[in-house]
């Protein structure tokens, strides 16, 4: 099986032709020698129209497993008007969901400056204050990311990105702790904007 993808840019014709080459070189033995390698022999082939008319609209439907990231993410992105936090570099967070004890909390950056800009992978902290009086210092506990999305990460001026962010929260913490999602742009990593996240998710999704 190839597959091929053509991406035009528009600076080409729109008549324009094109043309694929591809050679096509088979192997002087099907059999596999003492060194290991690929078998060419297969077992079962089935024409795509055969397996297309096996599988009714119910089975097809069946087999497409919900993505949790992809609706909180669409979820966001419908988002016409979020509530931003945060001067040059604004910041706005959205729904979350709990599933498999993992939390995919939605998240919206704003460009607010007259620059372009590089937005940096989101962080998931922990933060307080350790001791108590003026002179007890602020913590910061990071918080590990499983994975993330982002529709963007280069910003020109008055654009957004949304994105989720997915971690595993600790199972407790202090009342003078909270949970902040930290995000900050490449030229500035020492100024993040912080926004703080709900410690418990917002709502609760399915087990896969």
């Amino acid at each position: 099986e190839i597959s091929l993808q053509l991406i035009s840019r528009g600076q080409a014709a729109k008549q324009g032709r094109v043309d694929f080459l591809l050679e096509y070189r088979r192997p002087q033995s099907l059999l596999i020698g003492p060194a290991g390698g690929q078998n060419f022999l297969v077992a079962e082939t089935k024409p795509i129209s055969v397996v297309a008319r096996s599988d009714t609209p119910r089975q097809a439907s069946q087999n497409v497993r919900p993505d949790p990231v992809a609706d909180v993410l669409k979820q966001q992105r419908a988002v016409a008007s979020p509530l931003w936090a945060g001067a040059t570099l604004q910041l706005n967070v959205g729904e979350s969901v709990e599933r498999d004890h993992q939390t995919i909390l939605g998240f919206s950056v704003l460009n607010n400056s007259k620059r372009t800009i590089e937005v940096l992978p989101p962080q998931i902290a922990l933060s307080g204050r350790a001791g108590s009086g003026k002179g007890s210092e602020i913590k910061a506990e990071p918080i590990g990311i499983v994975d993330y999305r982002m529709t963007s990460k280069r910003l020109g001026p008055g654009e957004r990105t949304d994105g989720v962010v997915i971690f595993e929260r600790p199972t407790f913490k202090e009342s003078t702790e909270k949970l902040e999602l930290q995000v900050a742009e490449s030229g500035q990593v020492d100024h993040p904007v912080r926004v703080a996240v709900p410690f418990v998710a917002t709502s609760t999704g399915g087990t896969q």
